[in-house]
């Protein structure tokens, strides 16, 4: 029995290619969103596994569980307020936090305040600190603007 080497070869190299490919893409979101879920990737058809790789190989840096981030990115002084808005993708940044994100106030809270509906479950994220606020309807909804973080 035997085995054309060269077909093998160009099968695992075809294979590498279009892994680093997805490899690429991976990074390429990671430079623009800045932190990716897990569940970011898999909607541009990337299996999750590459975070995996692109981690042990150093290309990724494991935030927390299910957040990634480049090595070298710049942590700003809002980066907590990325980290719960990627966890929380339902939930509202609200009262002393935004009023520090909107640089309304000189304070600085030590946990980052969120608004959920009143029937939501409530997240747990051990780090960072939470403050859950509950709201309905249109007080949950009201004068809501989406920022970039």
């Amino acid at each position: 029995m035997s085995v054309d080497m060269n077909k093998y070869r160009r099968s695992v190299s075809s294979r590498e290619r279009v892994q680093n490919r997805l490899e690429d893409r991976v990074l390429y979101l990671a430079r623009t969103v800045g932190v990716l879920r897990a569940r970011d990737i898999s909607a541009h058809g990337v299996y999750r596994t590459a975070l995996t790789r692109l981690c042990q190989r150093g290309s990724l840096k494991r935030a927390a569980r299910g957040l990634y981030m480049r090595p070298g990115a710049d942590v700003t002084e809002h980066h907590a307020l990325a980290e719960v808005c990627k966890r929380v993708p339902h939930g509202i940044v609200c009262l002393l936090s935004a009023l520090r994100f909107h640089e309304l106030t000189t304070q600085s809270p030590s946990e980052v305040w969120l608004a959920i509906d009143v029937k939501a479950r409530k997240p747990r994220i051990g780090n960072p600190a939470l403050r859950i606020v509950r709201f309905s309807g249109r007080a949950l909804e009201y004068g809501v603007k989406e920022r970039r973080i």
